[in-house]
């Protein structure tokens, strides 16, 4: 009796750790995606020609209906930087509008070179060539013992 509470109770706790890794890699995977789609709006942004005021507009809303979808999968720091980038996107716009000095427009290209730099810093990942050389080195140091 006792030997089938302790295989069910075993059971029963590694079906519930696998459930939390599947639960944490799904998350995982919408964090990335959603980091990666922060960063394509970024780059939208910064590269949208300021003679396409139509464009640039629809490009700020659809940033704005993402951000609404889409903001809690990124990191702390990533969400903050998204939404001082897209307060600067709406600021360089009015800047170049108005055709402001470059050292005004700067300070907001540079807010968002900023985000930009901090989405593809928030999801670094290691190379598939150093998860190989770790793999190789832990197989080596296995053999060694």
């Amino acid at each position: 009796m006792v030997g089938s509470i302790a295989a069910s109770l075993t059971q029963y706790l590694v079906s519930e750790a696998n459930l939390k890794q599947q639960l944490m890699l799904t998350a995982l995977d919408k964090r990335l995606q959603s980091h990666q789609e922060a960063f394509t709006l970024l780059e939208r942004l910064l590269h949208t020609d300021d003679k396409q005021t139509d464009e640039f507009l629809k490009l700020l809303q659809d940033c704005k209906r993402w951000w609404e979808t889409h903001s809690l999968y990124l990191t702390t720091e990533a969400r903050k930087a998204f939404r001082t980038a897209y307060g600067a996107a709406g600021s360089l716009a009015s800047a170049r509008a108005r055709r402001a000095d470059w050292n005004e427009m700067k300070i907001y290209v540079d807010e968002i070179q900023l985000a930009i730099k901090i989405m593809e810093e928030s999801v670094s990942l290691p190379s598939i060539g150093a998860l190989v050389s770790k793999d190789v080195d832990k197989e080596s140091n296995k053999n060694d013992t």
